[in-house]
């Protein structure tokens, strides 16, 4: 599936009514726009700054271009790169940089003028170690989540229509 600004919702992305693509195209055509586990990504057209974090069942997923992927160089700093991809002051830049009058956009040369305070590898080692295994529960807690209310769709009706009961 193609992540487009609408499947990015309640920072999560809701797969169910993306565009599909064959698997040869994806992999010829749009080799170099795979996501992978813990990508982020933000909208960067009209709703500007939505995000979320990619996690394992949202896989094979792959850019499009009202999106922009964030991936640190190491995988321990995700959680900081999302914490400021959420804050006020991220969030503020995009919408005073974005251009275009019917609907706002950013990209790339944009966000090259962001300016990004980051601590000390000491001071960002120790935010790692007591930040991320926090996102890591959220991120669990988002997967379970995920899979209750798949159960939910599936059990629901056949609950109602009396074809199981409990």
């Amino acid at each position: 599936p193609f992540i487009n600004i609408r499947l990015i919702q309640n920072n999560d992305i809701n797969v169910k009514s993306a565009n599909f693509i064959s698997e040869k195209e994806a992999n010829e055509k749009y080799k170099h726009f795979h996501l992978k586990e813990r990508d982020m990504v933000v909208s960067t057209s009209g709703t500007l700054g939505r995000s979320a974090i990619v996690r394992k069942e949202h896989l094979p997923l792959l850019l499009n271009t009202s999106v922009i992927r964030f991936r640190p160089k190491d995988n321990k700093s995700y959680a900081f790169m999302y914490q400021f991809l959420k804050s006020n002051y991220f969030q503020n830049k995009i919408l005073t940089m974005a251009s275009g009058s019917a609907q706002p956009n950013f990209g790339p040369v944009h966000l090259k003028q962001i300016k990004v305070l980051v601590p000390e590898g000491g001071i960002l080692d120790k935010f790692n170690e007591l930040v991320n295994p926090i996102y890591e529960r959220i991120i669990a807690n988002m997967s379970e989540n995920q899979t209750l209310a798949t159960l939910r769709d599936l059990l629901l009706p056949k609950l109602m229509s009396g074809e199981i009961r409990v």
